[in-house]
């Protein structure tokens, strides 16, 4: 029970305080056009689009899922468990994993998917 108030709390404290893709040089413009059967690439869980999957990753994802935020470039990237669903099974997958030491993800590393939007 300590671990799941510890990672709401580390979630509610990004969002409120502000760290993340606003500190690192503004939001970035997401087009919902979504591309055509062509593939692209895309680290697993990296929410932002850095490279890395932090803090920001969990912040972008709780946004978007709770509080109307941009959506994932790639939905399909941000699958935690490999359901076919992005909810809030995910966001909690991705806060045991990075900070409580959690299973990983079902893929790690970059992973190519079909139908994400353009940026």
């Amino acid at each position: 029970m300590k671990k799941r108030i510890l990672i709401v709390a580390l979630v509610m404290i990004s969002t409120f305080v502000g760290i993340g893709a606003e500190a690192e040089g503004g939001k970035k413009d997401y087009k919902k056009k979504e591309s055509s059967e062509a593939r692209h690439s895309y680290v697993f869980m990296d929410f932002d689009l850095n490279g890395r999957v932090n803090i920001t990753d969990v912040r972008g994802m709780y946004e978007w899922l709770y509080l109307g935020g941009h959506p994932a470039v790639c939905p399909a990237a941000m699958d935690f468990d490999g359901n076919g669903q992005v909810n809030v099974t995910d966001l909690m997958g991705l806060m045991q994993w990075l900070y409580l030491g959690g299973e990983a993800p079902v893929h790690i590393g970059e992973a190519t998917f079909r139908n994400c939007y353009e940026y």
